[in-house]
């Protein structure tokens, strides 16, 4: 077998993997932002935010915000650092991050939606966001060039 013939199998399976497992992680993220839509809210504090920059290589830097805030629930305090579900771990660009750190400086109150029955998942912003649709477009996108190359190999 040709070594191209080899390396197109390769990379369409390579590619209909990678979308399946872009499906199946944010199946669950999907779950818990529409979950949050109806969580109940209280107040919180921002305790800090800042732009985190992350270096991947020398040549590539990506950047996310970082943004911790503290609510009490039933007299329990908690911490989290989740403005929204499906987050971008990092960015190449620090303008998105930068942002979101000016929009929740240090002392601000914020509501804070909480899972009633585990306080400890929060977040800043409920419901599905379209970081969350991106993704799962990403992953419809990788099966479907994957398909598409397998199906040029056996045509």
């Amino acid at each position: 077998m040709p070594v191209e013939i080899v390396f197109l199998l390769f990379f369409s399976v390579a590619l209909f993997v990678m979308g399946i497992a872009l499906l199946a992680q944010n199946r669950s993220v999907l779950r818990r932002a529409h979950r949050s839509r109806s969580w109940p809210c209280v107040t919180g504090i921002v305790q800090g935010s800042h732009v985190e920059k992350i270096a991947v290589d020398r040549e590539y830097t990506s950047y996310t915000a970082n943004v911790m805030y503290e609510y009490e629930v039933d007299g329990q305090m908690y911490q989290s650092c989740c403005v929204y579900f499906g987050d971008v771990a990092g960015l190449a660009l620090p303008i998105f991050p930068r942002r979101l750190v000016r929009k929740y400086p240090a002392g601000r109150r914020v509501k804070v939606f909480f899972d009633p029955s585990n306080p400890k998942s929060s977040t800043l912003k409920p419901g599905i966001n379209r970081h969350v649709i991106y993704q799962l477009m990403a992953g419809v996108v990788l099966i479907g060039a994957g398909i598409a190359f397998l199906l040029i190999f056996f045509l």
